[in-house]
């Protein structure tokens, strides 16, 4: 009981004499234990909207953390990067969108992030702030899913598949992409076992 006492006037200590949101303050510090699930928020992203929150989305997927999730809210974004196994969860209200005058690639899943799965959410090209640019997703990684995910206005195509080998591109929207929908390409090697199926391309 001692314990619990002490616990408890620390937290009313800090909220005391003022409005706090404790999640927000918490948010960044106290990620759970390795092996659980961790989300954009927690290594400091906004998702309000006009952040750019490329640094804290980064820091979360170069984290040693394998899951990670988009909550809710709209983050805005540069370039995005996978190096390593990932398997990350959008929420339905997560919205990553390409920064006004960003000009580039939205999400890349590097050679080294072979198996990285994502699903869900929406990424948003907003094409129409943009003046160059590239893809939604490319994967250079073997065993990638990409599943159930909205992707619009790229400047270039929605998802790119680069020398890699046994990718699934499943239940995807892809809308008003500037180029292909779904483009596979060689590079380096060709990329063999592809399954593409039940994707809605307009």
């Amino acid at each position: 009981m001692k314990y619990i006492a002490l616990i408890l006037t620390f937290v009313c200590g800090i909220a005391q004499g003022a409005t706090i949101d404790l999640a927000t303050q918490v948010r960044g510090i106290l990620p759970p234990a390795l092996g659980g699930e961790v989300t954009f928020k927690h290594y400091s992203a906004t998702g309000d909207g006009s952040t750019d929150d490329t640094t804290a989305i980064n820091n979360a997927l170069a984290s040693s953390y394998t899951k990670i999730r988009c909550t809710s809210g709209t983050y805005i974004v540069t370039a995005l990067t996978i190096s390593s196994k990932k398997e990350i969860n959008l929420d339905s209200g997560c919205i990553i969108k390409e920064k006004n005058s960003g000009n580039g690639n939205i999400l890349t899943i590097s050679a080294t992030a072979d198996g990285t799965v994502i699903r869900g959410g929406e990424i948003d090209g907003n094409r129409s702030n943009q003046t160059t640019g590239g893809w939604g997703i490319k994967t250079l990684a073997d065993d990638t899913v990409i599943d159930g995910v909205y992707i619009h206005d790229t400047y270039t195509m929605a998802i790119q598949v680069y020398a890699a080998d046994r990718v699934r591109i499943l239940n995807n929207r892809l809308v008003d992409a500037n180029s292909y929908g779904i483009y596979a390409v060689a590079g380096t090697r060709e990329s063999y076992d592809l399954i593409i199926s039940n994707n809605y391309i307009t």
